[in-house]
């Protein structure tokens, strides 16, 4: 279409004026296309709104400003106990019963009596990779995901083949804003059984990884140009550092690794 051709020759000539109008508002999704590629996008000019856009947030907001469901780190509690106690209870009545009372209680949204029940299953002797995987569900849904990523490693050194303990740690990745990690265990756990249910969230994470990445190019960008004097490379290296070690400064840390990329 030649009116087309004619229009994107304007743009393209207006820019190439002024570059900095690249980051105006309504050529957000061309400036996103031209970072797809790989362009180099120029720094805003200083008299530009510096809330034109989420890219110039710094590194420590990126995940705030994406993700409003990203849940905080939290102590562990020491009253979740992780292994049998002495003796052990060899009674399976009770053992079913308890069984039956966490189930329940998940079943009718009382959480903190699923996790006191299924930590007596624990402290009984009677507690299998699933067992874990379930309490640390029900910590999720208390917002306690450190204590949740505790029970999923668990779950996993039981059994490296647990379809709920890669599905748990992928779920608790994805709320402190590890996305890279999650994806990753929500592909294994979807392997080994798949989820329907669990299609969405995977979706979303892995749409956070490449959102992840053009974010980080065009800051790459934005730090090459402001440091192109400089004798080192590694003038950015708030941005990489910061970013391929995960979330840690704002949350606190729950003792794992973690990365977007």
């Amino acid at each position: 279409n030649q009116n087309e051709i004619a229009a994107l020759h304007s743009v393209t000539a207006r820019l190439t004026e002024n570059p900095s109008l690249i980051h105006n508002p309504e050529l957000s999704f061309f400036k996103e296309y031209l970072i797809s590629l790989g362009a180099q996008i120029p720094r805003r000019a200083e008299n530009q709104s510096a809330t034109a856009d989420a890219d110039h947030q710094s590194e420590e907001s990126w995940e705030e400003i994406n993700d409003p469901e990203l849940m905080a780190r939290e102590e562990i509690s020491a009253d979740l106990a992780m292994e049998a106690k002495e003796p052990l209870c060899d009674n399976t009545d009770l053992i079913d019963d308890v069984r039956t009372q966490a189930n329940s209680a998940v079943a009718a949204n009382r959480y903190q009596d699923a996790v006191d029940a299924y930590t007596k299953l624990i402290q009984f002797g009677a507690a299998s990779a699933l067992t874990y995987a379930k309490r640390g569900e029900t910590l999720l849904k208390l917002r306690r995901p450190c204590s949740a990523l505790r029970d999923a490693e668990k779950a996993l050194s039981i059994n490296p083949d647990s379809a709920a303990g890669y599905k748990l740690r992928g779920k608790v990745h994805r709320y402190l804003g590890n996305y890279q990690q999650s994806f990753a265990d929500f592909t294994t756990s979807q392997t080994i059984d798949y989820d329907e249910n669990l299609s969405e969230m995977q979706h979303f994470v892995e749409a956070q990884v490449h959102r992840f990445k053009a974010y980080q190019r065009h800051h790459s960008a934005d730090d090459h140009d402001n440091h192109h004097h400089e004798a080192e490379p590694q003038s950015h290296h708030s941005h990489s550092h910061s970013h391929s070690h995960g979330h840690s400064h704002s949350h606190g840390g729950c003792g794992h690794g973690h990365s977007h990329s």
